[in-house]
């Protein structure tokens, strides 16, 4: 359908500025079907060369992002232990990882690590972030089990596609060990730091660079004791921080470890409570 309608009402879209079509790829890689769908956004014969990659770079609109956010959206779907219908949807298939194997082939160590902001697809209610790639994988992540898998389970999801994205790299050619001291070098940075990225500053962030605000202030839904599927906005966002990551030369070496922010739920409640006194109910008699 994405060909046919480009096709039809876009007959000079490769003639577009390389910007532009970045911009597509990385809209693509939240919500395309297939992968060859998204690598023809890209290219007529979806090639990808250094020289893209390190413009893509440039240009804030990383190749690389755009396919470690995809991996971490689709993966995530192999990673669910439920119990699925027989007929189901799969969202991930070997091509995304060959995705990522062809851009990890052509990337320096700069483009690995570069730091950039993402902005999720409409559709998704998470908290835009800022970081490196392997931030950009556990966003896709949470774009897949937010808000209707349990936070008690992220680690599992966390943990399962940065193992894939790190064996995929490797298959590239990637040292591993060097690319992880660059990112633990980036974590622990006072001015790059990227622990907060999905921290509560974070979704202070999003209320303005999200396509569709994190709602803030709606009525609770109701929902079974068995369900949280109808669960939505800002009120059901776990923020946490990244605190460290553990490397080596083997992706198995590899953990990240993370923390939610319950201290600052803990925060809004105590406000709450010492302002009682200044809260007035809407129409009551107010005494001067």
């Amino acid at each position: 359908m994405v060909f046919n309608f480009r096709n039809l009402f876009m007959p000079k879209y490769h003639l577009r500025p390389l910007r532009d079509r970045l911009e597509a790829v990385r809209l693509g890689a939240f919500n395309v079907i297939r992968c060859r769908t998204l690598e023809s956004l890209l290219s007529k014969d979806r090639t990808i060369t250094q020289n893209i990659v390190a413009q893509s770079t440039c240009e804030k609109v990383s190749l690389v992002h755009s396919a470690a956010l995809a991996l971490g959206c689709r993966y995530s779907e192999r990673l669910n232990t439920c119990m699925k219908p027989y007929v189901w949807l799969r969202t991930y298939s070997n091509d995304w990882g060959d995705l990522v194997t062809k851009v990890a082939r052509v990337v320096t160590l700069d483009d690995l690590t570069c730091i950039e902001t993402v902005v999720p697809w409409d559709v998704y209610e998470v908290t835009a972030w800022r970081g490196t790639p392997l931030m950009s994988v556990i966003g896709g992540v949470l774009c897949y089990v937010c808000p209707d898998i349990s936070v008690n389970r992220w680690d599992a999801y966390f943990k399962g596609c940065l193992e894939k994205w790190l064996v995929l790299l490797e298959n590239a050619g990637v040292d591993l060990l060097e690319y992880g001291k660059r990112e633990v070098l980036i974590l622990h940075d006072n001015e790059n730091s990227t622990k907060g990225a999905f921290d509560v500053d974070a979704i202070q962030d999003s209320r303005t660079m999200l396509r569709h605000p994190m709602r803030k202030g709606e009525p609770l839904p109701k929902v079974s004791r068995t369900t949280n599927t109808n669960m939505r906005g800002e009120q059901y966002w776990v923020p946490f921080r990244i605190i460290d990551l553990e490397i080596g030369p083997s992706p198995s070496d590899w953990k990240l470890k993370w923390a939610p922010e319950f201290e600052y739920m803990a925060c809004q409640f105590w406000r709450l409570i010492e302002k009682k006194k200044e809260a007035v109910m809407p129409g009551a008699w107010v005494d001067y």
